[in-house]
């Protein structure tokens, strides 16, 4: 795989990344706080701890892309 190649598919990758994260946090914070979600739940769990590690990465991924 060439040097562009690997740019390119980082910068997707950190685009979505970042979007799959952010969506995460919001469907977690919005059911917790319309109070349809309790927040010892599975879901609420898992978005709350792996949004924000999703968004980091996807960060990183961006950045390695224009370096």
């Amino acid at each position: 795989m060439n040097e562009g190649t690997y740019h390119f598919f980082s910068l997707i990758m950190g685009i979505n990344l970042i979007l799959i994260g952010a969506a995460a946090l919001a469907a977690a914070i919005i059911g917790i706080a319309r109070k349809k979600m309790a927040i010892s739940s599975t879901f609420a769990l898992l978005s709350l701890t792996c949004g924000p590690i999703f968004v980091y990465v996807g960060i990183s991924l961006l950045r390695s892309a224009f370096n």
